[in-house]
């Protein structure tokens, strides 16, 4: 037999109540009071025996979740005046709300009520009622939320049970409109013993070494006794009623060896045979930290005083253990420097100190990330902002961060490691969700440590992720329990050697309780007490940094390294707030120009309402999107109140983002990127007739729109510089012309544009004899309505109107109305450049509210003979068919500002404006098999050239939005080319996110690059000088020379010097970036 389930022997004898009789009074026989379900919600939840795992669940909610269930006959030979019924139950106490009521009736017939209590000290409950029946609860055990379980007896008078027969009972939960409850275990109490041989080595007296085994059951009478033997060894173990849990040990051989173990209750015997095998070393590193989810679990300012608590008693425990063994010493992990801000922000002078003091021990470490992000939203600045906070007390408090945590969100981009390996972080920890919507994240990359490396740049981060998940704990109260936590432990312990986990040194997330947890006091001392006991497994209560340090040390050179992207799962949820998301994106991409245009301006930085403005946009991004019951009570104030508390994140960096911005130009565009480009710019409020020329009097191609603003084309605005306008005569008016319309067909000079006379999507798009869609199922820009979760049952638009609002040598504007399911309208605009053949795509849509599951997608079948797809994944290009890693998301992926697909000849470039997220081939499907609790995801993709934009959905079963409501845009830019590189591909993606813009103010470029393939992608003002983030956009290493007008540092993302550049020419490997400081 398995090691696990090694021995077990059903006694059938009787269970003698303890409570409820004096002690003159007979013993009573007890019987089973569960043996089936017969109706109600079942869960998998634990007791204060391992024995009872699954339960009914009745809660005071709706008042109609009835739970029944049938006791074990009454014997044909009863004869006592009451029948005993006992059975292990549970209800919230600690969770509760207040006095809940519960009814109890037999066989149909109302018998009491039973009202539980917030009070989980009480020692249990007691309800009589005039009848003679009778219930009473005993508390044996809190878990982790302090929520109570125990033992249930009911009595029942002879005149209500039926000799031969069994009662039917059920329980249900009143309506109170909470989440109350109260739980019967389907588990069928009798005299029951399991022998369990441990993972676990102790020495004995004499110094051998002992294999330990566990025995633990159930015993009905008041008291007995045990005997274990194994071979010529015995042990007798005295036993009480109800469960009972003893270790005995036998000597451990290093080889495969079985043994007997014989098991005697009563003089019952069973004996059965175990097969041992040797146990490889393990030092088990608890890393112990509390997930911080943003809100979800508490309102968001209650989760900030849970971990400002959490804080203030670490300190204490840091000093508490300071001269405990290394090993046993408290450390504490804050996963989410969101926490320290809030801590920081409340405490006084004192508190600051003993905080710094902890963090300089070693034993109170900060992760580099501000709070748990959805990366496949962040671009490359952003994953900048995600650690800067982490610097910020790196100098404050003197310390080093090297080390990264994320929890709970499975699945990240390729460039999140890039951007922990440019902010120093040697370690990476993930604690993933266990198993809600992970996809193969867990199961592919569980307990595989590995070097995680960025493409070009080779840069490795050594990642481990948690094969126990985050959330292994959850539900134990720790040190607290044991008993429990050594269960726990154990079970881990024993799936790592069934794996045959190759390390010395295991990394294991000690969160206990649930999100947003207290942390363990007692942590310490169990570990001090496990290490006197036991010489395997060794415990150590440790960091990230120690864990996967050990791990590097021993294995560095034989750890695999692996390179790809780790496509996430969860962004999805951000399309519940698509008009949220998209103005986050806006306010990002205005931010990153209003850096420019300070740094070119020689402008003052206000850093502190960067800093601010930046760190809305990061926690909007962050994965907690509202309350654990969003979509179950989405009008609750408790979700309500949460998801405003979210969305003024977006608000205030809206705000503040605002205030940094400079005033509007009139008549000077200015290009806030370091290379020279073209563009068309729209001048608002210019008087009908007046020209628009160059400063210089040069004439410049324009037209007159229908509001009276006029476009203007600038064939060549130099990088980092102004063009300067101004009015001229009337008499140089550009010709009239523009796109020619032949119903819903319009061809300028460069493509012909189908648009569907019926749904309103592009039919034929034709560049030089190309035809860019794919005809088949979708047009281009088809507007897919999926009510429900079947893909196949998709519903799309019916066009009501189209009418051309604009047709003009520079821009034509096609306007459709149409009908929409799931809206009240959509409207589709279709932007034709007469100068370039680039098409912009706008569609505005007049969302319905809808609580029901549906989806919003935009499809793009496109046509590129031999094209390979590379998109944006944030800081680089990657190539979702090629690099994504095995147990990334195959169903949809993150095209960041931009994808393209190519050949050698030809090609087009998609920029995706307001939402990152791209379906690969087909329309997610969130049909549930039958049989499984939830969808399935794709385990292989092959390339395809059909994407769907996933624009809304309201897929999730908690945490983001039921519904939306409102007018929410989408906008596409499509540009065909010719032969071209990932140089062009970025910036045409920065161009449609940043195009030139009108401002005044004199625009003084600071630096010049002199290779043209080489870029700017960050340049700031700060202190005395302006950082810049020098970036290789290709796949192939390259050099270039920096022409400054002062002087010019190498730096670093600390924004410290670190050698005067001169006349160095910087080198950087494909897809490298390099750090400048200039200053005057």
């Amino acid at each position: 037999m398995s090691e696990q389930m090694n021995i077990s022997m059903r006694l059938a004898l009787y269970l003698l109540p303890l409570w409820g009789i004096t002690p003159s009074a007979h013993a009573q026989d007890t019987l089973a009071g569960y043996t089936r379900r017969i109706t109600g919600e079942t869960i998998g939840y634990s007791a204060y025996t391992p024995m009872a795992s699954q339960a009914l669940l009745t809660r005071t909610n709706t008042g109609q979740g009835v739970i029944t269930w049938e006791t074990e006959a009454v014997p044909q030979d009863f004869k006592g005046d009451t029948a005993y019924f006992c059975w292990v139950g549970g209800n919230a106490a600690g969770t509760s709300s207040g006095d809940e009521p519960y009814d109890l009736a037999i066989d149909g017939i109302p018998a009491l009520t039973i009202t539980t209590h917030k009070n989980f000290s009480e020692p249990g409950w007691f309800y009589r009622n005039d009848k003679g029946v009778s219930i009473r609860f005993e508390r044996k055990a809190l878990d982790g939320n302090n929520d109570v379980s125990g033992r249930v007896t009911l009595a029942v008078p002879r005149s209500m049970v039926t000799p031969g027969r069994p009662l039917r009972l059920s329980i249900t939960g009143q309506h109170k409109d909470n989440q109350d409850w109260l739980m019967v275990y389907q588990y069928q109490i009798g005299d029951r013993f399991l022998a369990e041989v441990f993972p676990l080595l102790k020495r004995a007296p004499n110094g051998d070494t002992l294999r330990v085994i566990r025995i633990y059951g159930t015993y009905a009478k008041a008291q007995g006794l045990l005997k274990a033997a194994e071979g010529a060894q015995h042990k007798t173990f005295a036993l009480h009623s109800d469960y009972n849990d003893v270790e005995w040990a036998v000597p451990y051989h290093q080889r495969d060896r079985s043994i007997t173990l014989s098991l005697e209750v009563d003089g019952k015997k069973e004996s059965d045979t175990f097969q041992l095998s040797p146990l490889e070393p393990l030092e088990v590193h608890l890393v112990h930290h509390s997930h911080t989810d943003i809100g979800y679990s508490n309102l968001q300012q209650e989760v900030a005083a849970i971990q400002n608590r959490n804080i203030r008693e670490a300190i204490r425990l840091i000093e508490k253990t300071k001269d405990y063994p290394e090993a046993a010493q408290f450390r504490w992990n804050i996963e989410s420097l969101w926490a320290v801000e809030n801590f920081l922000d409340s405490a006084s002078d004192e508190d600051v100190k003993a905080f710094g003091d902890a963090l300089r021990t070693g034993r109170m470490t900060l992760q580099a990330f501000l709070a748990n992000e959805l990366t496949g939203l962040l671009d490359a600045e952003e994953l900048t902002w995600l650690t800067a906070y982490a610097r910020t007390l790196e100098k404050r408090f003197h310390v080093t961060v090297n080390s990264a945590m994320i929890t709970d969100v499975p699945g990240y981009t390729w460039s999140t490691i890039q951007a922990l390996g440019r902010a120093g972080i040697k370690y990476f920890s993930i604690g993933p969700n266990n198993s809600d919507r992970i996809g193969g994240v867990l199961s592919t990359w569980g307990d595989k440590p590995f070097y995680w490396k960025t493409p070009g740049t080779g840069q490795k981060v050594l990642t481990d992720v948690a094969g126990s998940s985050y959330a292994w704990f959850h539900g134990t109260p720790g040190a607290r329990d044991p008993a429990r936590l050594t269960q726990r432990l154990l079970a881990y312990v024993r799936h790592l050697n069934d794996e045959h986990y190759p390390y010395k040194y295991a990394l294991v997330r000690y969160n206990i309780v649930s999100d947003n947890a207290p942390l363990d006091t007692g942590i310490s001392d169990f570990i001090r007490n496990w290490n006197k006991t036991y010489i395997y497994p060794r415990l150590v209560l440790s960091t990230p940094t120690m864990a996967l340090s050990a791990i590097e040390k021993a294995y560095g050179n034989k750890l695999p390294v692996y390179s790809g992207d780790m496509s996430p799962y969860w962004e999805d949820g951000a399309a519940s707030t698509g008009m949220e998301l998209g103005w986050n994106r806006h306010v990002r991409a205005g931010l990153e120009q209003t850096e420019a245009l300070e740094a070119l301006g020689g402008a003052a930085p206000d850093t502190v309402a960067l800093a601010g403005a930046w760190r809305g946009v990061v926690m909007f991004d962050e994965h907690t999107w509202g309350a654990w019951c969003s979509i179950s009570d989405p009008d609750n104030p408790f979700t309500v109140a949460q998801w405003q508390f979210k969305r003024n994140f977006l608000v205030t960096a809206d705000s503040l983002a605002r205030s940094l911005q400079p005033a509007p130009g009139t008549l000077q565009v200015v290009n806030t990127h370091s290379w020279s480009t073209h563009a068309t710019v729209r001048i608002p409020g210019f008087t009908e007739g007046a020209h628009v020329t160059l400063a210089d009097g040069s004439p410049l191609q324009q037209q007159t729109l229908s509001d009276g603003d006029r476009l203007v084309y600038l064939p060549d605005i130099p990088g980092f510089s102004a063009v300067i306008l101004k009015a001229g005569e009337s008499s140089h008016i550009s010709p009239t012309g523009g796109a020619t319309q032949n119903g819903y067909t319009f061809t300028n000079d460069h493509v012909r544009l189908q648009i569907d006379s019926l749904n309103g999507s592009i039919t034929s798009l034709i560049w030089k004899g190309n035809d860019i869609v794919r005809h088949g199922n979708y047009g281009l820009n088809q507007y897919e309505y999926v009510p429900g979760r079947d893909p196949s049952e998709a519903q799309t638009a019916k066009v009501k109107s189209l009418d051309v609002t604009e047709n003009g040598p520079l821009l034509t504007v096609i306007r459709l109305t149409a009908d929409a399911p799931g809206a009240r309208a959509l409207k589709i605009e279709y932007r034709l450049d007469n100068i370039t053949g680039k098409l912009i795509i706008i569609d505005s849509v007049d969302k319905v509210k809808v609580r029901t599951k549906e989806a919003v997608h935009f499809a793009f079948p496109m046509k590129v003979p031999g094209g390979d797809l590379v998109a944006d994944n944030g800081s680089f290009p990657y190539r979702p068919f090629n690099d994504t890693l095995a147990g990334g998301n195959r169903d949809f992926g993150y095209i960041g500002k931009w994808m393209d697909l190519s050949n050698k000849d030809w090609g087009v470039t998609l920029c995706s404006l307001e939402t990152p997220i791209m379906e690969w081939g087909s329309m997610r499907s969130e049909v549930i098999a039958p049989g499984s609790s939830v969808s399935a995801w794709k385990k292989t993709f092959a390339p395809t050239q059909t994407y769907f934009s996933y624009a809304l959905n309201n897929y999730w079963h908690t945490n983001y939005k039921a519904d939306q409501e409102g007018w929410v845009g989408f906008r596409y830019v499509l540009e065909p080319h010719g032969p071209g590189g990932l140089v062009d591909c970025y910036k045409r993606g920065e161009e449609a996110e940043a195009p030139p813009v009108l401002a005044n103010g004199t625009i003084d470029a600071p630096l010049r690059l002199s290779n043209p393939d080489v870029v700017v992608a960050t340049i700031i003002p700060v202190k005395g000088a302006i950082w810049v983030e020098v970036y290789n956009p290709s796949d192939r290493p390259a050099i270039t020379q920096i022409k400054a007008q002062g002087k010019v540092y190498r730096s670093d993302i600390h924004q410290v010097i670190l050698a005067p550049l001169g006349n160095q020419p910087v080198h950087l490997p494909a897809y490298g970036r390099v750090d400048l400081l200039l200053k005057p």
